[in-house]
């Protein structure tokens, strides 16, 4: 049952990153911001 709730949390998370990522995409700023935090 754990497991279960842990892959819904998982696949949730993963859309979520990806959802941001489309929307940062179009913010030249933002992906900037991003780009220079994860360097």
């Amino acid at each position: 049952m754990f497991d279960f709730f842990a892959g819904i949390r998982d696949v949730v998370l993963r859309r979520a990153v990806v959802w941001l990522f489309e929307r940062l995409r179009w913010h030249p700023r933002f992906a900037f911001a991003l780009a220079s935090a994860f360097r």
